[in-house]
């Protein structure tokens, strides 16, 4: 089974990293909703780097940036 590897964060900061969690691979939204479910209190955003090697960021609220 893949799986995408997720770093949740306090801040809009690298150094406010709070923890790396693994997510079995899902379908965009389905891996979104997971993510957002799994924050915790301190946690505001997370991000992670898909197969094709681009990073997708999203926060608390479900927005959501590709690079």
């Amino acid at each position: 089974m893949s799986v995408v590897t997720v770093s949740f964060f306090s801040d809009l900061d690298v150094s406010s990293r709070t923890r790396r969690v693994s997510f079995p691979r899902a379908a965009r939204p389905t891996l979104h909703m997971d993510i957002r479910q799994a924050m915790q209190s301190r946690e505001f955003y997370a991000c992670y780097t898909t197969s094709d090697g681009g990073t997708v960021a999203l926060d608390r609220q479900g927005v959501t940036v590709r690079i």
